[in-house]
């Protein structure tokens, strides 16, 4: 359902008994509400409504950034397209109610100015802090040995400053409601999510190797004191993207530390943008799996129709073999009494006597009755019973 449909409900009876007729307990409803922002009636609400005292309702706050307007109350088991009436219209595509630009804006009034904290300070994200202890760790790993595959990612200037900016985008994304995250092996990933979106960031020098998975990218280690190298920032879709969603590269008019503020807003109007696009496609998708149930109802129609063709084919056929069956059984029967009429006229025979021929008679005529339709009550109008 939608949330406006949820909200609606919990404001409209006790959460209790709304979640009773979803099958959960209230506290899971509650917890369904607060992932979706939905705001619920607070301690004492229903009380004091009840006693005729004056109570008032929190308004729904506008949909979150990247978030779905579907609400899913209850366990989920996989997604299955609604089902809906096929012999209604299509529903139209969807309509956002706040312009992209709108949504930009509401976004750049969140995100602060974005600064670049140095890295001895105490401004350090728990995801740059997980960077350097992996560092560390590495570095301890790796003393005293000629060679190691894995080998710490931030050192030298080049490291330090791609750390740096790393630190100022966790700082700025959590403070905007993004979600960055690390990934904990030991060549890590870098994630971040907006509402229901999730991306994956590269930062690197644009001279390093070229790679097609976002999970290599920390196998690029340039050399780490070129005071020259040009960072180029990629934000994709999933970590096997080959292509970017978004790039930013350092450029003669500024750095990208120049740039954070931009950066920053559109890395997260980028999971509003992706949910609108997601949401166009499901409505695709939606359309063309009507069409399909259109077509294979329209599939199953005809063949229905073909097979009750044969079937009634049958059925006569059946009718007409049972009304022949019939016919010759009378026949035969009429055949039995005039063979009966026969001997009888005669009297006797040279091997049977009047007796003897009047008890064959008798068992013969009893034959004709049994086997004539008239009258063994065998003859009657097959009934179509659909089988």
């Amino acid at each position: 359902m939608r949330r406006k449909e949820l909200y609606d409900l919990v404001w409209a009876e006790p959460t209790r008994t709304v979640a009773k007729r979803f099958g959960i307990s209230d506290v899971a409803l509650h917890k369904t509400c607060q992932k979706a922002n939905i705001p619920t009636p607070g301690v004492g609400y229903w009380a004091k409504k009840a006693v005729g005292k004056k109570v008032s309702s929190t308004p729904l706050p506008p949909r979150e950034i990247g978030c779905s307007d579907e609400v899913h109350v209850g366990p989920v088991r996989g997604y299955a397209f609604p089902a809906s009436d096929l012999d209604t219209e299509d529903a139209p595509p969807p309509v956002f109610d706040e312009p992209i630009d709108a949504v930009r804006e509401r976004v750049r009034r969140r995100v602060k100015r974005v600064s670049v904290p140095s890295l001895t300070s105490n401004r350090l994200h728990p995801a740059t802090r997980q960077l350097l202890g992996n560092d560390r760790r590495l570095m301890a790993k790796n003393e005293g040995t000629s060679f190691a595959w894995y080998k710490p990612i931030f050192q030298g200037r080049v490291g330090q400053r791609r750390l740096s900016i790393l630190n100022a985008l966790f700082l700025a994304l959590t403070s905007a409601g993004a979600r960055p995250d690390v990934g904990r092996r030991q060549e890590p990933e870098i994630r971040y999510s907006v509402g229901h979106q999730d991306f994956c960031l590269r930062l690197e020098p644009t001279d390093g190797p070229k790679h097609g998975r976002w999970n290599e990218m920390w196998v690029t280690r340039p050399a780490q004191d070129d005071r020259k190298a040009i960072l180029r920032l990629d934000v994709g879709h999933t970590s096997t993207s080959d292509r970017p969603a978004r790039s930013w590269t350092d450029s003669d008019t500024g750095r990208l530390e120049k740039r954070l503020d931009e950066i920053v807003v559109d890395m997260i109007v980028l999971g509003e943008e992706r949910h609108r696009n997601w949401e166009l496609q499901r409505h695709e998708l939606q359309i063309k799996e009507r069409a399909r149930q259109r077509q294979e109802r329209a599939k199953a129609a005809i063949e229905a129709e073909r097979k009750e063709r044969e079937r009634r084919a049958r059925f006569e056929k059946r009718q007409i073999e049972t009304l022949l069956a019939d016919a010759r059984a009378r026949l035969e029967a009429q055949e039995i009494r005039s063979l009966v009429e026969e001997v009888r006229s005669i009297g006797q025979l040279p091997h049977m006597n009047a007796d003897e021929i009047e008890i064959w008679a008798s068992w013969a005529l009893a034959q004709a009755e049994r086997h004539d339709p008239l009258t063994n009550q065998s003859l009657k109008m097959l009934v179509d019973d659909g089988t």
